[in-house]
């Protein structure tokens, strides 16, 4: 993200109680230390079936690697 390199990720925070009260991610943005663009990549869940939601939506619906066969 920083350095646009790979493509856009969301990046999952659990537990919004928690992030509110120790990071204020719109300061970050103010102060110029995160971009403002990146701020909507920040997706704030809190079960892993959230997380895996906001995977799938931010790759059309599917898990990446989700078509590849288990190992044995």
């Amino acid at each position: 993200m920083q350095t646009r390199k790979i493509r856009r990720l969301p990046i999952l925070l659990f537990h919004r109680a928690f992030w509110d009260r120790v990071v204020r991610f719109e300061v970050l943005a103010e102060e110029g230390l995160i971009d403002r663009a990146d701020l909507d990549l920040i997706r704030f869940v809190e079960t892993a079936e959230e997380g895996a939601e906001a995977i799938r939506a931010s790759h059309g619906g599917a898990l990446p690697g989700a078509e590849e066969e288990p190992p044995p």
